[in-house]
């Protein structure tokens, strides 16, 4: 029985980094570089990768630029700070400045254990650095895709859940950010091979925590969307019991915590 580990908050990513024995690593949008800090100093990561094309050009980052970040010269500024910021951690971490779909070239398939997205949150710029890296991602891997929920993005949020239904992972939500909506959920899968039975067996028995998260996002006025409902509804027209007793299950583990 697989039984996916909990994440309340993206910081405590370089905890279960350490409990899963993962040592090379990708962020993708760096900016400043003050979550590859965190990720660093706080892991036994070997190697950290940053990828940043450290540029306003909205068509070619596929990204929608804050106000802030439209003045002249403000990403080479960015640039400059990441470089200091980072530069204390030598040779494990690497800055490379380049489009996230021109650094992809950089990595061999199978050779990434941890990939952070945090780049461009417009629904095509995530689908394709979902398409372009899940390759490099290595089975037993952590795939995050921060900012994922409905109010502030929306195109985040459909091309993660869409990418995880098709490639049939199951998606988690940091539940306890710091102060919602300051800080947006992320999501985040561990990468799993496994049979389609294997799959939805384990899906049932996610079920009731991904819906405990919803629910508790939703009494922070953070609205996320449970990405299954096509797959549940197909079982639940010619149910297999197996999966429907994973459900009851884990239903009763966590009422029992209640």
């Amino acid at each position: 029985m697989i039984s996916e580990p909990i994440i309340d908050r993206r910081d405590d990513f370089p905890k279960l980094i350490d409990q899963l024995g993962l040592k090379v690593g990708l962020e993708v949008g760096v900016c400043k570089g003050e979550y590859s800090k965190l990720l660093l100093g706080e892991s036994r990561l070997d190697l950290l990768c940053g990828v940043d094309a450290y540029s306003n050009d909205e068509v070619l980052t596929r990204t929608k630029l804050k106000k802030c970040d439209r003045a002249p010269g403000k990403f080479e500024q960015h640039y400059e700070e990441a470089k200091i910021t980072l530069e204390r951690f030598g040779s494990r971490h690497k800055l490379i400045r380049k489009l996230s779909e021109e650094a992809v070239d950089d990595f061999a398939d199978d050779s990434l254990d941890f990939i952070y997205l945090d780049a461009s949150h417009l629904a095509t710029g995530v689908f394709l650095d979902l398409m372009l890296y899940y390759p490099k991602l290595k089975v037993g891997g952590i795939m995050a895709i921060h900012d994922v929920w409905l109010k502030y993005r929306n195109g985040c949020t459909y091309a993660t859940c869409a990418f995880a239904v098709e490639k049939e992972q199951l998606l988690n939500f940091t539940g306890k950010e710091r102060e919602f909506p300051v800080y947006p959920p992320t999501a985040w899968f561990i990468k799993r091979a496994w049979s389609k039975g294997d799959y939805f067996e384990a899906l049932y028995r996610h079920l009731p925590r991904l819906e405990a998260t919803r629910d508790r996002l939703k009494q922070h006025r953070v609205t996320i969307f449970l990405p299954y409902e096509y797959e549940i509804e197909i079982q639940r027209l010619k149910p297999e019991a197996s999966y429907q007793e994973a459900y009851n299950q884990e239903i009763q583990r966590l009422n029992a915590k209640l």
